[in-house]
């Protein structure tokens, strides 16, 4: 029996780099077993850095058709889940970079951002 592919969800950050790379194109293709994917979020922020002049080679229409067509399609119910999960992450997240910030005696305090 085939093994079924793996399903990788990358972030924006990961989608960034990999259309900088020559790994493009490789969203939404089966690629050694694993595939790679996003969430409709995600590849609608790659469209509002395209607005930006430092990412403007964003907004080749090439690159946001990608995008689109490798975005997971999530029932409501996996939206809220993630959603939530996103909410604990931040939270731990903002936390530990508070430590940080009192630990270090740092000049700025960070936190995580949120996307709406």
């Amino acid at each position: 029996m085939e093994k079924p592919n793996q399903l990788v969800v990358v972030d924006t950050n990961c989608l960034v780099r990999v259309y900088f790379s020559p790994l493009r194109p490789i969203f939404g293709r089966v690629v050694d077993g694993y595939e790679l994917k996003t969430l409709a979020v995600l590849a609608e922020e790659i469209k509002t850095l395209a607005e930006r002049n430092d990412f403007a080679w964003l907004s080749d229409k090439v690159i946001l058709s990608e995008a689109d067509a490798a975005t997971l399609k999530l029932s409501k119910l996996e939206r809220d889940t993630i959603n939530e999960d996103a909410r604990a992450i931040r939270k731990h997240g903002n936390a530990e970079l508070y430590q940080e910030y009192l630990t270090k005696n740092l000049e700025t305090q960070r936190s995580l951002s949120v996307r709406a």
